[in-house]
């Protein structure tokens, strides 16, 4: 899980780099899963040496039956096999409420705890299941946000609060470092007479092994 977290959040910075023209540094998650399986699929590249497999077909089985579906990734990386599944939810307001992104993630480990072994490649030493939930954090720097703590204070309380939720295995936090200002780390982005900010990107995961 370490080296695909490195390779997610450096192909990250990559593409952001990438992207930048005159100063401006194209936000990498404005169109949701369509934009990051970019960055998404260099990294799973990077890791499993191009061994990489988009929504290939697979079956389910929950409490309503079995059913034919798809995962989004499949991966072939150390004599295992990686079954992948990515979605993105954004993460705001002054008191950076968890609600929606619980949800999200939720939908995420269910995916993945609802595949069916049976129908996996007895070949494999092993089949591993991760479920990843990218959350950029998105502020508009314009808005004054009251809250009686600081930025770094409500993360840290959302983060030890997302780490007891039982379809958590681990949270991951990058800052944005792309194109910062003297302030700080945070990246501050002026398009369409708005000024809004992305101090970051928190990653969850959820691992099940086969």
């Amino acid at each position: 899980m370490r080296r695909l977290e490195t390779e997610i959040e450096a192909s990250f910075f990559r593409y952001v780099e990438s992207t930048r023209v005159e100063g401006f540094a194209y936000p990498a998650f404005w169109y949701r899963e369509q934009q990051t399986k970019t960055f998404i699929t260099m990294a799973l590249g990077n890791l499993c040496a191009g061994s990489v497999l988009q929504e290939p077909p697979i079956r389910r089985s929950t409490k309503e039956g079995k059913s034919s579906g798809r995962v989004d990734y499949y991966c072939q990386f150390g004599g295992k096999a990686l079954l992948l599944e990515f979605k993105q939810r954004w993460l705001g307001g002054a008191q950076l409420s968890l609600h929606r992104l619980k949800s999200t993630h939720s939908s995420v480990a269910e995916q993945i705890r609802s595949l069916d072994k049976k129908y996996m490649v007895k070949e494999w030493d092993a089949y591993f299941g991760l479920g990843i939930t990218l959350a950029p954090i998105y502020l508009n720097a314009l808005v004054n946000h009251k809250t009686d703590k600081t930025l770094d204070e409500r993360l840290e309380v959302a983060i030890e609060t997302l780490r007891k939720d039982r379809n958590v295995s681990a949270v991951s936090y990058f800052k944005n470092k792309v194109n910062a200002k003297k302030s700080g780390e945070r990246l501050i982005v002026s398009w369409a007479k708005k000024q809004e900010e992305y101090p970051g990107v928190l990653m969850l995961w959820y691992g099940q092994r086969f």
